[in-house]
């Protein structure tokens, strides 16, 4: 049985002294990273010209003791072959140097290979047709140019270094904080499932191109004519929120982490039964109330279900069920569809009649409803924390928030329409939820003559 060795510090700072590699110290925050925390998955969003292929060619051969140990495979991929061409060539340059090359292919166009001492053989890939990826399962798979690739794409990789509990790398440069990049790079800040991690590489770090850093004359002078926005994206690295986006106070590494459920303390929901089933989700939250600070600690979150399959077997089986004491629903639950027979029981009576919990419902405004969430994302200028934090298992959510991508398909951030800049009524539902619960406890914030008025005396900051 093959026991593959993960490489430690030692061995990896050896490897980069031999090839006279002196990462700065934003390129060794990525390579050094999983030394103390295991990772699956690395996603380097870098600007351009910041050296973000040298960086992942330096990260690949640093593995080599557990290449040699696992598989004995690596692939380079992207869209097209011309994608990761460039770092397969650094990373035969660093193979021959550190005297591991046997042979290698690098035509001018097409699939290149290498194969190393140890029997590792390395190739690059097109992962234009996904049903093309294969079956083999690689130590190492680079997606270069990853935000060419469809988030099918990444999910296959990370899906193919199973077996060989391998690893994944994903870098490129953002392309209108849009695609599936933008949401993971923001979700991957903070613990997540995946055990991946997002890291920023700006354009200044690569002092070869930029001699002066940060305050380079190139770099000021492109601050100075590009947009804000596009200058932090492209050049800084960063995924910039869309105007668009409704709760642009959320981060994931300030309002996300692991805040399980606490035995004992009491449980409120915030339920949102979605509208359609056909095209909303049917959400449930769970709030505990710690120290006068809420946490979300948990969520229902899925699409097709109705309300007596959402209470038995999905929430009475949540291990905080016995502690609920009580709740808010959308005011819309309490009524019935007009096309309805008289007869039918709405959403609201249901849950009352099922489960014995009491549930208030009051009618709210969207406006203030969204002021009364983002005030409770501010962070608070005396303790530096915000007024409330949400677990990460919260994944509908924290996408709504604009925070990763949505557990259901073709959900997503919470956003304004593009014309009217009115809130769609569409990924709002844990949102929606959260706000009720919100205002029933602590009131409603309203604006007056320019000032902000708290009609309930109660504060996120107390």
């Amino acid at each position: 049985m093959v026991v593959k060795v993960k490489t430690n510090l030692a061995q990896r700072k050896e490897i980069f002294s031999r090839l006279e590699y002196k990462p700065s110290v934003e390129q060794e925050v990525i390579h050094f990273s999983d030394i103390a925390r295991e990772l699956k998955v690395k996603h380097v969003v870098g600007g351009e010209q910041s050296g973000k292929s040298y960086c992942t060619a330096k990260e690949c051969i640093s593995r080599i003791p557990e290449v040699i140990t696992g598989n004995r495979l690596i692939w380079f991929g992207g869209l097209d072959y011309d994608d990761c061409r460039m770092e397969f060539e650094y990373f035969i340059e660093d193979a021959r140097a550190l005297g591991l090359m046997e042979k290698y292919t690098f035509p001018n166009e097409g699939p290149c290979t290498a194969d190393l001492l140890g029997g590792v053989s390395v190739k690059t890939r097109s992962f234009k047709d996904i049903t093309k990826i294969g079956r083999e399962s690689p130590d190492i798979i680079a997606v270069c140019e990853a935000t060419r690739c469809s988030w099918n794409v990444i999910e296959r990789c990370i899906t193919r270094v199973g077996a060989s509990k391998g690893y994944v790398m994903l870098s490129g440069t953002m392309e209108g904080s849009l695609t599936w990049a933008a949401e993971k790079y923001k979700e991957w800040q903070s613990v997540n499932q995946e055990m991946a991690m997002s890291f920023s590489l700006p354009s200044w770090t690569n002092l070869h191109r930029y001699p002066s850093g940060r305050d380079d004359p190139q770099i000021i002078y492109f601050e100075n004519t590009l947009p804000d926005d596009v200058f932090k994206e492209r050049l800084g690295g960063v995924p910039c929120p869309v105007s668009e986006l409704i709760i642009k106070d959320f981060r994931n590494e300030i309002h996300v982490g692991d805040f399980h459920h606490i035995p004992d303390v009491p449980v409120e929901i915030a339920i949102d039964p979605g509208g359609s089933h056909k095209s909303g989700a049917y959400s449930v939250l769970a709030i505990q109330v710690l120290e006068g600070i809420p946490y979300v600690i948990d969520e229902v979150y899925l699409r097709g279900y109705v309300t007596e399959e959402i209470i038995d077997p999905i929430c009475i089986n949540k291990p905080w069920w016995k502690e609920v004491t009580g709740g808010v629903i959308d005011v819309a639950a309490k009524q019935h569809s007009t096309a309805a027979p008289k007869e039918m029981t709405s959403d609201m009576e249901i849950w009352w009649e099922k489960t014995r919990i009491p549930l208030t419902s009051s009618r709210i405004e969207v406006g203030d409803g969204i002021d009364r969430l983002r005030g409770f994302m501010k962070i608070d200028p005396i303790t530096g924390k915000p007024g409330m934090f949400i677990d990460s298992k919260c994944k509908g959510l924290i996408s709504e928030c604009g925070g990763g991508k949505s557990p259901i398909y073709d959900g997503g951030a919470w956003l304004r329409d593009k014309n009217t800049m009115h809130p769609l009524d569409k990924n709002n539902h844990s949102c929606k939820a959260l706000y009720y619960w919100l205002i029933d406890r602590y009131g409603f914030i309203s604006i007056e003559r320019g000032e902000a008025l708290t009609v309930v005396s109660h504060s996120p900051f107390r």
